[in-house]
């Protein structure tokens, strides 16, 4: 294409990217200019309170942030300060939470009166300043504290195991000791199969009817003798003990050093929302649903013994309640393979747990909130619920972005926003950017992150469906700004107020409000149901929690999250729950909600229940499709009548499927009304989905850089379309939207204006675009009358005004829109450049000031723009540094029709400009680039650029504190304190510090404008 061919030599010419305001993702021109902003056809009251919504969004839309107060300890003083300082950039809400003593002195009690008062003064002030507050309902994590028993905190079934040879006429002992609160739940002998982790069944034995001592009184003083005659070979005597975990809080603030609660228990909740509720409720309860707005929930981190399982009081009850057989005799089978019966066993255990977990913490938890007008926000992950469920009755489902390695498309983030499409949750929250850090550190270095980092980990987040974003996050410190050593969580990016380019935050802050606001409107829109294979997790594995947490070995994702959107499509994952109890039915559509989706996809699923795939049949005789991946289901669930539960799951899939053999690839087959297909390899999947549904948004040239998320706002349709590379990115998309007609909408800016280049076409809209490294944009469709406009153009940048355009040409030559409107011939219109200068270089003896705290200043001349790093009197500089220089502009950068961009090359981290004393803007991404047309003059100008960097460049300056020894002597080493303290330290001193500063090269940039009627 002609137009492409143009662009990339224009590329060539102009480094690091043309502009950020480049064809198609950014309409420059703004009304009282050049002309008037084009007024919308047939303006739509519910699309202007959508736009009104994104051009000012509430402070709900903008990022939270978790505030750790380490000790506590805390002033009014500084309170005020940080709550001023999070308004001032554009923060929405604080969550509190309350961590271990950082400091010697000051610190005060959790739920204490100084604690209240304090609580009370940030709600008040927060109020004072429009802030919101969500407050973790304990301190550190998970909920506990010394209101917890021993009796009611985190259980376990502990599994030990000995060897014995027969034969053995004396009988044996009890594997290991029986100690205060523990109990025996089983005792058996059995011998193995070929390894060790195999029993045969058929020796299996009880032995708790030889035991000779009964009363638990005496297992704590000997290992009490079992009874039974030790049979010829090898055996092996296990034994099963229910046991507290004795895990305490972790990072746990002075006043809350005890116990975690038992999440299965709801008298254990019920205890801790009587001590710790009731104590918010007294100091903030006024506000409670008004400036509070609700409490939040961490992930679920229950660390266990080695060789044990989660486990409550009354869980063989329980069990036998809910899935009619004792569990007991078959307690073998969660350690050990048992043969058919394992994976049954498993699940059921697991099911029961998931349960268990549902109803008495996660439900209740929210009906607490609710009777106290709160929103309760938890993230379900490491649970051993059934993830979206754990996930959906909860207010505000929250999932986790947390590193830069994360995968682009992620099935951890897909699974909470599903869970909030398909239970209705109106907002899915996520716990963001916590050990992000730059390239070439770890994943738990701070200091190293800045705004782009930030927002290279934030689009894909939004594109996986978050909309609220809750930093992680913010210390409090000493009111003292200027406070060292730095009193930080240790896992944490650092956004707060020390950082240099804090300054510029309320920009990255603007981005993400107008983002949330407009993707918490309307609904999800995918093609694609998932079912989630949780079931196979759970029959394979005793330890589900960690599965969603990273690729695992019990269920084969491979690319598949990627594979779907790469092509085109989107999809929710749904659970059993939903599919059969809450989803309709209609027209070979599969309805939750307000979602509709085409196809049911089993990605490599074994087994599966019987009820859950009876409602896939009826999908699929209806009129749906299905899509097998990899392999057929096989078996049912649970254990009890297995066999016969497994007939019924062979014979419903042959009737769906009919028979595969090992060499068929590619099955499709009628099922009633709608179709069945199996794939050996999802690799075929994308092919396959084009026969049966066009792609939503279908790129002209194939590139996984390019992500997008669809979302119905009642007659209109939008898009959020993301270039999550680090490169420039040119390509043309065609939207599956019919005839509508497309706007183009700034995140970053504000700006709404028509899409200055469409086409519309039998497939959709199509719209060519060019998205500069991490930039984003939205394409939101609306029914309107077509007018005419520029189906095709070879502009850098295209200013869409009404009944006319405005080109922008980076080089000379030919400059040609070619429009089209409905019932008229297309028209072609072109122009000549001419004597367009080429790029001016500024270069000179820079004089460059630094100053910052600790920091005498400086003032150095440099004549070869470098790296800060590179010099042993600036390594250690982290501020803002000002560069100024004078430079000549030559008349022919001037002529009428002329636009000036400055390009500053490579900048770390974030950039202002000022041109002659005037304002240009603020860059804190690339490309580094600021128009200043009308501060520039012809001859002698002034430039002065302030550059902001990261503050890992001070720290890596400064010696490892001595506090570490003192606080641990005065508090104690509780709960491994002493490990955290130390990795509290771990970046001063460090010595792979980032480059700083304004690298260059700087060129002026001279575009012609040419004016076209349309």
């Amino acid at each position: 294409m002609h137009r492409r061919r143009f662009l990339r030599n224009t590329l060539a010419i102009v480094s690091g990217g043309l502009l950020d305001k480049t064809l198609a993702n950014r309409i420059l021109l703004r009304p009282g200019k050049l002309f008037a902003a084009p007024s919308p056809p047939q303006a739509d009251s519910a699309y202007e309170s959508l736009k009104a919504a994104f051009l000012k969004p509430g402070n709900d839309s903008h990022n939270w942030t978790r505030w750790w107060w380490f000790g506590p300890n805390a002033t009014e003083e500084g309170i005020a300060y940080e709550l001023g300082q999070m308004q001032k950039q554009g923060l929405g809400g604080v969550e509190m939470q309350w961590m271990t003593p950082l400091e010697l002195e000051g610190n005060f009690d959790f739920l204490s009166d100084r604690w209240a008062q304090l609580v009370r003064f940030t709600v008040d002030k927060a109020r004072e300043l429009g802030l919101r507050v969500d407050f973790t309902l304990g301190t550190g994590w998970p909920y506990g504290g010394p209101w917890i028993p021993i009796e009611l905190g985190s259980q376990c079934i502990k599994m030990t195991m000995e060897e014995e040879q027969g034969p053995n006429g004396y009988g044996v002992r009890i594997p290991g000791e029986l100690g205060e609160h523990e109990k025996l739940i089983g005792l058996f002998a059995a011998q193995t199969l070929g390894s060790d982790e195999a029993l045969d069944p058929g020796t299996l034995q009880d032995l708790r009817p030889f035991l000779r001592y009964s009363d638990p009184k005496y297992w704590a003083v000997v290992r009490p003798p079992v009874g039974w005659p030790v049979p010829p070979g090898r055996w092996k005597i296990i034994s099963f003990k229910q046991m507290p975990t004795r895990q305490a809080v972790r990072t746990a603030a002075l006043g809350d050093e005890g116990y975690v609660l038992n999440h299965f228990s709801r008298k254990a909740l019920d205890r801790h929302l009587e001590v710790c509720g009731g104590a918010f409720k007294k100091a903030i309860g006024d506000q409670f649903g008004k400036t509070v707005r609700g409490v939040f929930c961490d992930s679920f981190e229950i660390h266990l013994p080695l060789h044990s399982l989660y486990w409550t009081d009354g869980f063989l009850e329980e069990f036998k309640k809910r899935q009619g057989y004792d569990l007991q005799p078959h307690l073998p089978a969660m350690w050990f393979d048992v043969r058919d019966k394992t994976p049954r066993i498993r699940h059921d255990f697991i099911q029961v747990l998931s349960q268990l977990i549902i109803e008495n913490f996660f439900v209740p938890l929210r009906e607490w909130c609710e009777e106290n007008h709160l929103k309760s926000r938890v993230q379900s992950h490491g649970s051993v619920a059934e993830l979206m469920e754990g996930y959906g009755v909860n207010t505000i489902p929250e999932g986790e972005q947390v590193t830069t390695g994360e995968p682009q498309i992620s099935v951890h983030r897909k699974y909470a926003s599903s869970a909030a499409h398909i239970y209705g949750r109106p907002l899915v929250s996520a716990e963001s950017f916590t050990f992000i850090s730059a390239p070439g550190y770890p994943g738990s270095y701070r200091f190293t992150s800045n705004l782009e980092l930030m927002k290279s980990v934030l689009d894909p987040g939004l594109r996986d469906g978050y909309q609220e974003i809750v930093n992680h996050g913010y210390s409090y410190n000493d009111p003292d700004e200027k406070v060292e050593p730095f009193i930080e969580m240790y896992a944490s990016a650092v956004i707060r107020h020390t950082e240099p380019w804090w300054q510029y935050y309320h920009h990255f802050t603007s981005y993400v409000a107008r983002c949330c606001s407009l993707l918490a409107q309307g609904h999800f829109v995918g093609d694609l149901a998932v079912l989630s294979p949780i079931h196979d997790a759970w029959c394979k594995s005793t330890v589900p929690n960690t599965v969603f947490w990273s690729p695992d070995a019990t269920i084969q994702w491979g690319d598949l999250a990627p594979l779907i959107v790469h092509s085109g499509y989107d999809f929710n994952f749904v659970n059993d729950q939903v599919l059969v109890e809450r989803s309709k039915l209609a027209n070979g559509k599969l309805l939750i909600g307000e979602m509709a989706h085409s196809v049911l996809l089993l990605p490599n699923i074994t087994y599966i229940p019987v009820r859950t795939l009876e409602r896939v049949k009826e999908f699929c005789q209806s009129g749906g499709v299905v899509i097998a991946i990899g392999r057929l289901p096989e078996f049912a669930t649970g254990y009890t009548s297995y066999i016969e539960h497994d007939r019924q799951v062979q014979s419903a899939v042959e009737e769906l499927f009919g028979t595969i053999s090992p060499k068929d690839e590619v099955v499709r087959r009628t099922a009633g009304k709608g179709e069945a297909i199996f794939l050996r390899s999802m690799s075929d999947l994308p092919k396959i989905l084009r026969t049966i549904v066009p792609p939503d948004f279908e790129l002209a040239e194939p590139s996984d850089a390019i992500v997008h998320l669809h979302r119905r706002l009642g007659e209109a349709d939008g898009y959020f379309v993301a270039n999550t590379s680090i490169t420039v990115q040119e390509n043309a998309a065609t939207f599956r939207v019919g005839r509508k007609i497309p706007d183009l909408w700034n995140a970053e800016t504000g700006e709404c204006r028509p899409a200055p280049v469409y086409s519309l076409e039998k497939q959709g809209v199509r719209i060519p675009f060019r998205l500069n490294p991490y930039e984003s944009c939205f394409y939101v469709f609306r029914e309107a009358a077509e007018p005419r406009h520029v189906v095709e153009t070879n502009a850098a940048e295209i200013l869409a005004g009404e009944g006319k355009v405005i080109c922008r040409m980076a080089d000379n030559g030919t400059c040609y829109i070619r429009t089209s409107a409905p019932g008229e011939p297309s028209r072609r219109r072109q122009a000549e450049i001419r004597d367009l200068p080429a790029p001016l270089e500024i270069t000179g003896d820079w004089r460059v000031t630094f100053e910052a705290y600790k920091f005498p200043k400086l003032v150095k001349q440099m004549p070869v723009l470098r790296s800060w790093t590179d010099s042993a009197d600036t390594r250690h500089f982290s501020g803002t540094a000002r560069y100024e220089l004078e430079f000549e502009v030559p008349a022919g950068f001037l002529l009428k029709g002329r636009k000036l961009i400055l390009d500053l090359g490579t900048v770390d981290d974030a950039s202002k400009v000022f041109i002659n004393g005037h304002a240009a803007g603020v860059t804190w991404k690339r490309p580094h680039q600021h128009e200043v047309t009308q501060w520039t003059k012809s001859g002698r100008n002034f430039l002065e650029v302030r550059i902001s960097n990261r503050l890992i460049n001070a720290v890596g300056g400064m010696k490892k504190p001595a506090w570490v020894e003192k606080v641990i002597e005065k508090y104690g080493d509780y709960n491994e304190r002493r490990e955290w303290y130390d990795s509290n330290v771990r970046e001063y001193g460090a010595e792979n510090l980032p480059a700083a500063g304004l690298l260059g090269p700087v060129r002026l940039i001279a575009l012609q404008e040419i004016e076209f009627t349309l």
